[in-house]
C-alpha cells in the first residue's frame, strides 16, 4: 500500500497477487492465480475508488467434463475448448464514490465482470445508498441492480444431436445468470463506540 498527498487530498494505491488456497461452491477454486489493484483518492468527505481484479483459473468443472468430451467428439471441439475453464482469465473492474461528511452518507458504485470462458456470462451492476445520521441513529436506502450481457453460445452441429448439445450449453450458461433488482430500507444504531445494529 503507497499513499501520498496530491492537491488538497489523498492518492491511494494498492495492490496484491497470490494463489487461492481453498475451494468454493461447485469450483475447485484451489492454485487460481489472482491480482487485485485499487486507486483511490480521498478529498474532504469524498472519497473515490477504481477496483481491478483478475483470476487465472487452474482448474474446469468436473461436472462439465463428459459434456466436454462429447462436444469434442462430436466435432465441435473449437466449442468445447472455448468453455472449458482452465487457464481462462475472469475479471471485476468497478468504480465507485463515497461522501460522508458527519450528517449525510451517500454511496455510488458500478461494476462489470468479464469472462474469457465462454460457459460463464458476463455481467454488470450498479448499487446506491444514502443515509442521514441522527445522533446514533441513521436511517439509510440502498437500490441495487445487477444484469447479465447475452452471450450466444451453440454447438453449430446439425439435426437433432446439434439440439441436445445446445440445451447443454443453455444450461450452462443459465448457472452463472444473474439478474435482479433490490431496494431496501433500514436502519443503524451506534450503540457503543465500533458497535452496531442495523
Amino acid at each position: 500500500r503507497l499513499r501520498w498527498p496530491a492537491g488538497d487530498g489523498i492518492l491511494r494505491l494498492e495492490g496484491f497477487t497470490g494463489r487461492a488456497a481453498d475451494n468454493i461452491p461447485n469450483y475447485n477454486f484451489k492454485g487460481t492465480g489472482i491480482f487485485k489493484g485499487t486507486l483511490g483518492y480521498d478529498i474532504g468527505a469524498w472519497q473515490f475508488r477504481y477496483i481491478n481484479t483478475q483470476a487465472k483459473l487452474a482448474h474446469n468443472r468436473d461436472s462439465m467434463k463428459s459434456f466436454v468430451d462429447g462436444l469434442t467428439q462430436a466435432g465441435a471441439g473449437e466449442v468445447a475448448r472455448s468453455i472449458e475453464l482452465q487457464d481462462k482469465v475472469s475479471t471485476y473492474q468497478s468504480l465507485g464514490a463515497a461522501y460522508d461528511d458527519g450528517n449525510w452518507q451517500l454511496q455510488a458504485a458500478v461494476n462489470t465482470i468479464r469472462h474469457e470462458a465462454a460457459q460463464m456470462q458476463n455481467s454488470q451492476a450498479l448499487t446506491l445508498l444514502a443515509g442521514y445520521r441522527w445522533g446514533r441513529l441513521t436511517p439509510y436506502f440502498s437500490y441495487a441492480q445487477a444484469k447479465n450481457s447475452p452471450k450466444p453460445l451453440t454447438s453449430g452441429l446439425p439435426g437433432a444431436l446439434g439440439a441436445t448439445f445446445d440445451d447443454g450449453l443453455a444450461q450452462a450458461l443459465q448457472s452463472s445468470q444473474i439478474n435482479s433488482r433490490t431496494l431496501s430500507a433500514g436502519m443503524r444504531w451506534d450503540f457503543r463506540r465500533n458497535m452496531d445494529l442495523k
